[in-house]
């Protein structure tokens, strides 16, 4: 989980049972709305919201800390429930377990560049399907 602050950021990892790798069910671009198809195709790395929105991450990074969070949160669940390894009568506490990770500040803490810096590390913006064009008009300046 990532918290920002002016100085600290505090990510969450998926040291949780389900972080082992297990079969998760794809998105087939053909049933997909035509813009986000080529995005599928090509997306290596899950976005990270400073890296695909750095403007709206510089005018507010408290929200954009929370979007990377509630995405990796949505991630981690979804893994929980699609784990085999992860015996049915042991999904609710494994995802309250991560549940409580998430919820501590002390666990897992990184600075803030550091996670301005994580897009970079995955593969930049081509890694995370390319920079958005096309879906809003220019604006004049």
């Amino acid at each position: 989980m990532v918290i920002a602050s002016a100085s600290r950021v505090t990510l969450r990892s998926r040291s949780c049972e389900a972080s082992r790798p297990v079969k998760i069910a794809t998105a087939r671009a053909d049933n997909q709305p035509r813009r986000l198809r080529r995005a599928l195709r090509t997306m290596a790395a899950v976005p990270m919201t400073a890296t695909v929105a750095p403007t709206f991450t510089a005018r507010h990074p408290r929200a954009a800390a929370i979007f990377d969070n509630l995405h990796m949160m949505h991630d981690i669940i979804s893994d929980i429930l699609a784990a085999d390894t992860v015996p049915r009568e042991r999904k609710r506490d494994v995802i309250y377990a991560a549940l409580a990770e998430f919820r501590d500040s002390t666990r897992n803490v990184m600075t803030r560049d550091e996670w301005l810096m994580m897009g970079h590390h995955m593969g930049g913006i081509e890694a995370m399907g390319g920079p958005a064009v096309g879906l809003l008009p220019a604006r004049r300046l």
